[in-house]
């Protein structure tokens, strides 16, 4: 039970900083285009800005599914 709950922790720590460097360079993407707003919708590149956003996004998300299956598992163990 202790060997389980230890082990749940040890990897939520490690994903924690995976996520949280993946999620970082979808915010910079997010944060350039809200500051240079204008610049993107003259251009029209306001569906290209919204795909790269997705796009960087799936990484957090898959490891966010893959971090809640474990933790599920883990709790069942323990």
């Amino acid at each position: 039970m202790i060997f389980g709950a230890v082990i749940s922790v040890k990897f939520q720590q490690g994903l924690s900083k995976s996520s949280d460097q993946a999620a970082k360079e979808a915010n910079v993407l997010a944060g350039d285009a809200i500051v240079n707003y204008r610049t993107v919708a003259s251009f029209g590149n306001d569906e290209l800005i919204i795909r790269d956003y997705e796009r960087l996004l799936d990484g957090p998300v898959q490891i966010a599914i893959r971090k809640c299956h474990f933790i599920g598992i883990m709790f069942g163990f323990t």
